[in-house]
């Protein structure tokens, strides 16, 4: 596995809404087919901030970035092209 990844998600919105943060979750791998699942005090989930944007139904763009280790310091979440 890359030590950066980088993606572009599109997720759908059914309706009008104010976007204002991702929320990241999670869940741990021991080993190929080995889920241990989620914990709270582990891997909890976390909602990262981004600045407001008014949206209409329909696609919208975050492009994200990561790298591995890093924590949420070297967590990255943008809006994309036509979501600014």
């Amino acid at each position: 596995m890359p030590e950066i990844v980088e993606a572009a998600v599109e997720p759908a919105l059914t309706e009008p809404a104010v976007l204002d943060g991702v929320r990241i979750a999670g869940e741990l791998w021991l080993s190929d087919g080995v889920r241990a699942g989620t914990f709270n005090t582990l891997n909890g989930d976390k909602i990262y901030p981004l600045p407001p944007r008014r949206r209409a139904a329909g696609p919208v763009e975050l492009r994200l970035r990561y790298r591995l280790g890093g924590g949420l310091a070297e967590f990255d979440a943008r809006w994309g092209a036509g979501t600014e």
